[in-house]
């Protein structure tokens, strides 16, 4: 009898799968419909995450299928992983019936059909992968370097990239997945009108969509941090745990270095700033570290084999944290200073220009 219910259950829930579609699913939610190879009762986490809000939600396999249901406020960049390893595939979902096909051993290769969001995602992401790969030649053909951002190649690579987008952009201007792509790629160029033009392409709805206003809010942070401006208040705790406000230095100069543990040219920057803090601090000049560490261990670590002996902070949300959100921080290493009113007076202080501009408030 046991076998009898079992084979049962399976006939029932096989058929509730593949009639949910007939009944009309609701366009204002998604059917996440799973044929993965799995072992029965392997559980699969659908995760996504627009501004603080965090959402899971969980299918349990069956005969290789499995369910998630939910439903989205806009198409979203998320995550599938399953309780038998710990391999992702991360596409865009939408408010559809989706199908994702495969096996869990290979979930990251897992193919996802009937989102046109994460169609419109991927046909950018093969053409930029093609872009930059004849880029990666051309690079090697003359023995350069890639990490060399004024060479003719990276020249070229940047205009092919620009007129991918430009194309997309005017092709697609009311899907979402175009703004991701804005997003991803060009929040990093510290040429923000660029940015601009692209989002002015995009259609009003799709502006007021988490990711449009994601780019709003980097350009918006563009006239926050323009010289002469006061610099953004923030609150952070730092390694004691207590809280810091950059405006509670007001009435010194201060040098505000944003870095992170993981970042190799901010690591490679700590020395100079290191010996500008033991010739030139005082109450009058104080230095502020800010680290975009997630991960605490790491950030203390850091702290400790670089030597910074300044007071430091830390906003575990990275570039997503709310100070890096006022300063339009999506890539680093990223500093300025401040005069004692709080107006920023430089930006960028990189090498000797750090030194430089101490120097030039001394009046040497």
């Amino acid at each position: 009898m046991d076998t009898f219910f079992k084979v049962v259950y399976k006939v029932f829930s096989l058929f509730v799968f593949w009639l949910t579609p007939l009944l009309g699913f609701s366009q204002n939610a998604y059917n996440l419909k799973g044929e993965v190879v799995a072992a029965d009762g392997t559980e699969f986490f659908l995760t996504y995450k627009i501004g603080a809000e965090k959402v899971q939600e969980t299918g349990l396999s069956l005969a290789n299928k499995f369910s998630i249901k939910g439903s989205l406020p806009e198409p979203v960049i998320c995550t599938l992983s399953n309780s038998a390893n710990k391999q992702i595939r991360i596409f865009v979902a939408e408010n559809s019936t989706m199908v994702v096909a495969g096996k869990v051993d290979q979930l990251f290769n897992a193919l996802i059909t009937n989102s046109k969001e994460n169609e419109l995602y991927n046909t950018f992401k093969n053409k930029r992968f093609e872009l930059v790969s004849d880029y990666r030649k051309m690079v090697k053909a003359v023995n350069g370097d890639l990490k060399d951002k004024t060479s003719n190649a990276s020249i070229v690579l940047q205009q092919r990239q620009d007129s991918l987008l430009a194309a997309i952009t005017k092709s697609n201007p009311d899907n979402v997945a175009t703004a991701m792509i804005t997003s991803d790629l060009y929040m990093t160029r510290t040429d923000r009108m660029e940015v601009s033009k692209y989002f002015k392409l995009l259609s009003p709805r799709v502006q007021q969509s988490f990711y449009g206003k994601r780019i709003a809010g980097f350009l918006k942070a563009g006239k926050n941090i323009a010289i002469g401006n006061l610099a953004p208040d923030f609150a952070l705790k730092d390694t004691e745990g207590r809280t810091i406000r950059l405006s509670d230095y007001k009435g010194s100069y201060v040098f505000v270095d944003f870095w992170a543990s993981w970042c190799g040219p901010c690591r490679k920057e700590n020395p100079t700033i290191v010996k500008c803090y033991q010739n030139y601090a005082s109450d009058s000049l104080k230095f502020l570290g800010v680290s975009l560490d997630a991960d605490a261990t790491s950030w203390r670590t850091a702290i400790k084999t670089d030597q910074l002996p300044w007071p430091q902070l830390n906003d575990p949300e990275s570039t997503n944290g709310i100070a890096a959100g006022l300063y339009g921080i999506r890539a680093l290493p990223f500093n300025f200073m401040i005069d004692p009113k709080g107006k920023i007076i430089a930006l960028g202080l990189r090498g000797e220009a750090l030194e430089e501009k101490i120097k030039s408030l001394k009046g040497n």
